[in-house]
């Protein structure tokens, strides 16, 4: 009996990427197209759904997102594939048990062989990927204050300022959902839950100079 094909949910927003790497998935002899899907919404249900060996995932798609979502005790395994390597996010859904990340410079049959090695129980960082992990580790070693990317520490000095959430997105360019979960993984890190304990806290730390 030949083995059973490595069940395939890919998820991206970007049609002309979508279909090229659905293609490439479509013909690889070890892989199975499981579902395709476009938005975040649902998205960590969908997987618990369909229950795929691999979900492959485009960054812009996590926003807060749970790194696996489990179903019947099982979990299917996280390959990011990030347009814009964010050191805060690769690193943080890596340490919440993501299986791999590629940069979407790799090629579709990158991303194929990625596929098939976390599939196997393995984890995989493509050069960029690895570049970001390896400075976001050393800067994490150098100070036992808490590690804030540059978009956190921009929205930390507009949340100082009084600024609110969609007045941050507009200032930055960003969706309000996006900033407002920046905002949550500040809190996280400062160890607090609201805007003005947050502040308090910056300043405590010499986060805001």
């Amino acid at each position: 009996m030949p083995p059973a094909p490595i069940r395939v949910l890919l998820a991206d927003p970007h049609p002309l990427f979508r279909n090229g790497l659905e293609r490439a998935i479509g013909r690889h002899p070890m892989l199975e197209l499981a579902l395709v899907v476009s938005a975040a919404e649902g998205l960590c249900a969908t997987v618990t759904e369909v229950r795929p060996d691999v979900a492959v995932v485009d960054s812009e798609l996590l926003h807060g997102a749970p790194s696996t979502c489990t179903a019947d005790g099982g979990s299917a395994r996280l390959l990011l594939l990030a347009g814009r390597l964010d050191p805060d996010q690769i690193f943080g859904a890596i340490q919440r048990g993501a299986a791999g990340c590629l940069s979407k410079d790799a090629t579709a049959d990158d991303v194929c062989r990625a596929i098939v090695t976390v599939a196997s129980g393995g984890t995989l960082l493509d050069g960029p990927a690895q570049g970001v992990v390896g400075s976001e580790i050393r800067l994490r070693g150098r100070d036992d204050r808490p590690l804030l990317s540059p978009r956190e520490r921009e929205i930390l000095v507009l949340i100082a300022d009084g600024r609110t959430a969609p007045k941050i997105a507009g200032d930055l360019q960003l969706s309000t959902a996006t900033v407002k979960t920046r905002i949550l993984h500040l809190y996280e890190k400062l160890g607090v839950t609201e805007r003005a304990a947050a502040v308090a806290e910056a300043m405590r730390r010499g986060l805001l100079e």
